[in-house]
């Protein structure tokens, strides 16, 4: 639908940015990087000096999105930390999760574990205020992964066993794979292989192994 709209009959500023914005969600949702320089780009710096608080936070958002995906964190960290600026004006649990799960996912690619672990803490709860059990889910094994990261072995297989029991509850599978894959290694790390058995044996019997067959083997 968004494809089909002539840009060039867009007119005015402010409709030209929030068009911007449309494309940048519609290419996000359909998980499509957009142009930076023909979207983004133009898109920010108009939403940069903006008033429109939802409007801004969904922009900054969605730049965020195109510079990490360029491998340019610092410039996606700066979005994202503009984003929370417009969020503290209004509520949206959702986008509020996203951001700080995204900022975890920065910080996790820089090796800065405990400012991860602080992001992926608050993405869990704005999912939770949200009622969307499968990003509550996916927040939750984020925080296993990087507990593990800082060789918190005890309390990772704790929050990915909670993760595990809550996909197998809702019947969400999209997920359980690399939860379970994550236990096995947390497992292993704390030298209970009898425990790390029971969770491979639990991958054999769901027999979903995901996109990549190369941990289980």
């Amino acid at each position: 639908v968004v494809q089909s709209i002539d840009p060039s009959k867009v007119k005015g500023k402010h409709d030209r940015a929030h068009f911007q914005l449309v494309v940048a969600e519609a290419h996000y949702y359909n998980r499509i990087t957009p142009d930076s320089q023909t979207t983004a780009q133009p898109m920010f710096d108009y939403y940069f000096t903006s008033d429109c608080h939802q409007e801004r936070a969904r922009a900054m958002y969605q730049y965020a999105i195109v510079m990490q995906k360029s491998g340019k964190n610092a410039e996606a960290m700066f979005a994202l930390l503009e984003a929370e600026k417009s969020l503290s004006h209004f509520d949206n649990h959702r986008l509020a999760g996203l951001v700080h799960r995204t900022k975890g996912d920065i910080y996790g690619t820089e090796c800065l574990f405990q400012n991860a672990l602080e992001e992926y803490k608050i993405a869990e709860e704005e999912f939770v205020k949200a009622k969307l059990d499968h990003h509550t889910i996916h927040s939750m094994y984020c925080i296993g992964l990087t507990l593990g990261n800082l060789r918190a072995f005890d309390a990772a297989i704790e929050y990915l066993s909670k993760a595990e029991s809550k996909s197998l509850e809702l019947d969400y599978f999209g997920n359980i794979y690399v939860i379970q894959i994550e236990l096995c290694y947390n497992y292993i790390q704390n030298y209970n292989f009898d425990k790390c058995e029971e969770v491979f044996s639990r991958i054999d019997l769901s027999d979903n192994l995901g996109y990549s067959n190369c941990d289980y083997y």
